[in-house]
């Protein structure tokens, strides 16, 4: 799935499985200045080359994306295996509120997010069982902004960083 326009999408009880993309979004890419939002859906099995096995969301200045109560399991990517965000401005925001982040493997980076130059507030989510060289639960770096709360993380593999792996002069991480 590929969103290219200034709008709203909303979308429910959506299942995006088995895609694969060469170089972003294997289940889905979201480029665009305006609110984006999947809830009680599954983005599963899908697998990408490049960026954002589960989806890729690059956050524009006025992009607004909320994933709430969803599941991103057993995407494979060579960065972000659940979740790629970035780069964009600062003031773009993705919100993941009660998901589950499970199971997915990144070559690289961020086995369950990786979050590059942008900015993520994850809340009441579950973050396990991920894998990467460099951050099994997320990665951020590049002037990232990330705040986690009430969210649990745990069983992520990493060579570095099993949970975290946060690198970058300005990157900020809240927990």
């Amino acid at each position: 799935m590929y969103v290219d326009q200034q709008a709203s999408v909303t979308m429910v009880f959506v299942v995006i499985r088995d895609s694969v993309a060469v170089i972003r979004g294997g289940g889905m890419y979201v480029n665009f200045p305006g609110r984006f939002e999947i809830r009680q859906s599954a983005v599963l099995n899908n697998s990408c080359a490049g960026n954002g096995g589960g989806a890729y969301v690059k956050a524009q200045t006025t992009t607004m994306v909320l994933f709430d109560r969803s599941v991103f399991s057993r995407n494979r990517a060579t960065i972000g295996a659940g979740m790629f965000l970035g780069p964009g401005g600062l003031s773009g925001v993705c919100n993941l509120a009660e998901c589950s982040i499970e199971s997915n493997s990144a070559v690289e980076d961020g086995g369950g997010l990786a979050i590059y130059a942008a900015m993520a507030i994850v809340e009441s989510s579950v973050v396990s069982f991920n894998d990467a060289s460099s951050g099994g639960a997320l990665v951020a770096d590049s002037s990232a902004t990330c705040s986690i709360g009430n969210t649990l993380v745990a069983s992520n593999r990493a060579s570095k960083g099993g949970a975290f792996y946060v690198s970058g002069t300005s990157t900020s991480l809240f927990i």
